[in-house]
């Protein structure tokens, strides 16, 4: 016997052409996005052929007694007048910067990455961003403790700069006191970056003058160059990291220290953990092996920001 007839023909839930509606499926799939990488281009990028560690002779003294010299005037019992140099010195010190790995796996079924190409795809782009973002994160904030990497915040002569002495803008003069301290440091490098958390960069934008003019210039202004990129301050490259915490600023020089890659990021496959093989299910390895030497801790100065609710 059939069923009733309904009185109108309609899809909504349970109507008689409900079964014949076919959802519109978008194409691909929506990942996530995640923040930039900004870090690592910041220094020099080499790679390491051999070994799993890098030495190498960083100078740590410069004690200049070159001065001008009267020619001897005579000579006496005792010896000559006049004449005698001054003594100058140079010191260093042997450093050791070890390769620290960096790794993750995903676990996922034959089937999966069989069945559907863009999960292939999708789980080899986000592996390689988890071990990117780790890196960053590595390379500023490491301790130094196996097997972290020593970050650039880790050095014993890191230059700090103390900004309780100062006024107005406190914030934005402490950046071009940190500029100074980077060039005029035993390092000697010019200073390349000032890299900061993306609230303090917002905070620097939003600075005003006692006329409510933004200090960075007009907000609306004709956009020059990369709509991503930050406005320069006192002349260094803006860059914005999630990896700093807000309120610490780094100004840095490029020549400072050098990112070695001893093992290139590398992805591989394997059914032979566990009981993987006869659950077809796979383990998908992400690694990469880096050294990170910085050779003039001084060439980089950790700035700790005011409270930008005190007005700098």
């Amino acid at each position: 016997m059939l069923g009733a007839a309904s009185d109108v023909i309609q899809t909504e839930s349970g109507g008689p052409a409900n079964a014949l509606v076919t959802p519109y499926r978008l194409p691909g799939i929506l990942g996530l996005q995640q923040r930039p990488l900004t870090v690592r281009e910041l220094f020099v990028n080499e790679t390491m052929s051999s070994g799993d560690t890098i030495e190498y002779a960083q100078q740590t003294g410069f004690d200049n007694g070159a001065d001008a010299v009267a020619q001897a005037t005579a000579i006496n019992g005792s010896g000559v007048t006049g004449g005698v140099k001054p003594q100058s010195s140079i010191a260093w010190t042997e450093q050791t910067a070890p390769a620290r790995w960096i790794a993750t796996y995903m676990v996922a079924s034959r089937q999966a990455l069989a069945d559907e190409s863009q999960v292939r795809s999708l789980i080899d782009n986000q592996g390689r961003l988890m071990l990117a973002l780790e890196e960053e994160d590595q390379l500023l904030n490491g301790n130094g403790t196996a097997p972290n990497i020593s970050g650039i915040l880790d050095q014993p002569s890191l230059q700090l700069l103390d900004i309780s002495a100062y006024y107005d803008d406190k914030n934005l003069d402490a950046i071009r006191t940190a500029r100074r301290l980077v060039r005029t440091g035993t390092s000697r490098l010019r200073p390349t970056f000032v890299a900061m958390h993306p609230i303090d960069s917002e905070e620097f934008d939003l600075m005003q003058d006692n006329e409510g003019r933004y200090r960075a210039g007009d907000p609306f202004a004709s956009i020059i160059g990369n709509i991503d990129d930050a406005a320069p301050i006192w002349r260094l490259r803006r860059v914005e990291t999630e990896a700093l915490a807000a309120g610490t600023v780094i100004v840095g020089a490029r020549e400072g220290a050098t990112v070695w890659e001893r093992q290139p990021l590398t992805v591989l496959t394997a059914d032979q953990h566990s009981d993987f093989f006869v659950r077809n299910l796979v383990v998908i390895l992400f690694e990469e092996r880096l050294a990170f030497p910085v050779y003039f801790p001084t060439a980089f100065v950790k700035v700790t920001l005011d409270d930008w609710t005190a007005g700098s």
